[in-house]
């Protein structure tokens, strides 16, 4: 039977089809397939199995390699264009680069509610740096060096992750078209997704568990035993989703939910997972630890800010309506991508009407429960990072479900939509990542032209950022965030590298009462303003406390749409 299977599925490959056999007839060399009866000897079997083998080889690599380019293709333009991704991600790169910086190179506890295993590989990333000859102390281009690597090595965790899970598509076309259509997702405009695929941050490394989770759950189509190994792996699983972010942890609950109902002995398949989810916990507390240097008393600070910092921003929905109405809403007036991801919970019970097979009920069961936790998380959090973190799991399931038995009898129709997935990526790359790659070129410009201003100024440079809405998109706001940690002064704690670089350089991010600000320590204030600039400067001095009126002002540059100005200290 297996003999037949094996026929039945190297003709299903020819024909695009996916084959079940039936039986052999008698005194015969035709073999009876659920589709038909196909007159073959065992020669031609033969035959046609090595040619598909070395096909399916050959649309495998090439699968990968779609995928791959299509990931790496922006932040590759970006490299070889020089530009700067200190402006348009001033947050991630502040918090990213400065803070593993001084974390790597200084005793101090600094936190971030998420990405810590991200962090970790960040800090790699420095050390390579540094052994290639741009001193930790070096602000260009190593910042802009270690954008384009964090990118870079990121994505090809993504490619990693998609090369095990596309090798359990058996259809080369299967293979090509779900490179096209995860990679392709990246492109669409209307979400985030075309910022975070060059986002030097945790972001980018959100997809991969959705691959991972994807081919966890194509790998176990049959019933099977828990070994030690299995639990190791999942547990791995479960840690690294919690040490990128903690929502990420749905999707190994997802593949543990499956595995266990796939369990020859189901009761034994929940305690196993069971005991893979707390492993991983474990792994996460041991990736926090390395983060933190190996001080156990960072890890347990990292706690206490991470409470509070759910109890801070517990997430509501922002238009306050309740569910019902918040989704008819979401969906009736959005794009129809973004409707689909909005419908994702909706889809997913969808998904259970067209499961025949045990595996394919467990399957769909365990995407409907996690999509209705990311449905529900999207609500508490509807914004538009939160709606690119649900689309990849809807993206994974709609790939499983094209796995299932009644719908990949409609295997032959997956061809004719490769070239319009190709049509698709081509006509939206210059509306969305084609978009974004040339802003970045503008504000690496704008950001030249304010440099040269910056440096033809004397005394040190005092900076006013009334508000977030008012910081400046540049490398500015970079270092103004990583300087920041546990108040409203620049540097708390004491950073001596940070200082080192920086020596000419303060920072009023926000208002502080207790903090006055002494103009005598400054030659320079810059801002960003609006309107009238006289106005603002008046204002500033009411904000801060500060008198102005004897300053010289001036706009200094435009960065990104934003207005820039300088004002000088009179003359002595």
């Amino acid at each position: 039977m297996k003999k037949l299977w094996e026929s039945c599925r190297v003709l299903g490959t020819v024909v695009g089809s996916d084959l079940q056999p039936t039986a052999r007839i008698a005194s015969s060399s035709a073999i009876v397939c659920d589709n038909g009866i196909f007159e073959v000897g065992d020669r031609t079997v033969t035959r046609s199995r090595k040619m598909m083998s070395l096909s399916l080889a050959f649309i495998a690599v090439m699968g990968t390699l779609v995928y791959g380019a299509l990931l790496l293709f922006p932040i590759t333009m970006l490299a070889l264009d020089h530009s700067t991704l200190t402006g348009l991600y001033e947050e991630s790169i502040g918090y990213r680069y400065f803070y593993n910086l001084r974390t790597l190179y200084e005793t101090s506890y600094l936190f971030l509610p998420q990405g810590e295993l991200v962090n970790l590989i960040f800090k790699g990333i420095h050390l390579v740096l540094s052994v290639g000859g741009y001193p930790a102390g070096q602000l260009f281009p190593r910042i802009d060096l270690f954008s384009y690597l964090s990118v870079a090595f990121l994505q090809c965790l993504n490619l990693l992750c998609f090369w095990w899970a596309a090798a359990t598509l058996a259809l080369p076309s299967s293979r090509l078209l779900a490179a096209l259509f995860l990679g392709g997702l990246n492109y669409v405009p209307g979400t985030s997704a075309i910022y975070t695929i060059i986002q030097p941050d945790y972001h980018v490394l959100m997809v991969a568990f959705s691959l991972l989770a994807m081919g966890s759950i194509l790998r176990t189509q049959e019933l099977f035993d828990w070994t030690p190994r299995k639990i190791a792996v999942f547990a791995l699983f479960v840690g690294a989703a919690l040490s990128v972010k903690m929502t990420l942890s749905i999707l190994p609950a997802i593949v543990l939910l499956h595995t266990a109902i796939m369990s020859r002995r189901i009761h034994i398949g929940f305690a196993s997972a069971g005991l893979a989810a707390l492993i991983g916990v474990a792994i996460w507390f041991g990736v926090i630890l390395l983060d933190g240097n190996g001080h156990l008393s960072f890890v347990v600070q990292h706690f206490r800010d991470l409470l509070a910092f759910l109890q801070s921003s517990p997430g509501v929905t922002q238009s306050g309506l309740p569910w019902a109405d918040w989704i008819f809403s979401r969906i009736s007036n959005s794009s129809l991508a973004v409707s689909i991801i909005y419908s994702g919970p909706i889809i997913a019970g969808l998904v259970l009407l067209v499961a025949r097979r045990r595996w394919e009920f467990a399957a769909s069961f365990s995407f409907f429960l996690g999509a209705a936790a990311y449905g529900f998380f999207l609500f508490r959090r509807d914004y538009p990072a939160t709606l690119v973190e649900c689309m990849f799991p809807l993206a994974a399931l709609l790939v499983v479900v094209s796995q299932f038995r009644l719908v990949s009898g409609f295997a032959a129709f997956k061809w004719p939509l490769i070239p319009v997935l190709l049509w698709i990526i081509v006509w939206s790359y210059p509306r969305g990542v084609g978009s974004i790659i040339g802003s970045a070129a503008a504000n690496t410009k704008e950001q030249m032209k304010l440099r040269e201003v910056e440096s033809q100024l004397t005394g040190k440079i005092l900076w006013l950022v009334e508000s977030n809405n008012d910081r400046p998109l540049t490398v500015d706001s970079a270092i103004m965030k990583g300087g920041f940690a546990r108040s409203s002064q620049w540097l708390d704690p004491p950073s001596e590298i940070m200082s080192s670089m920086f020596p000419n350089r303060d920072f009023r991010f926000y208002v502080d009462s207790n903090w006055a600000t002494r103009l005598d320590d400054y030659g320079a204030i810059m801002f960003v303003y609006h309107g009238d600039l006289a106005q603002h400067v008046a204002s500033l001095g009411l904000t801060y406390a500060i008198p102005l009126s004897t300053w010289r002002c001036r706009p200094a540059a435009l960065v990104s749409a934003a207005p820039i100005a300088v004002c000088e200290a009179p003359p002595s």
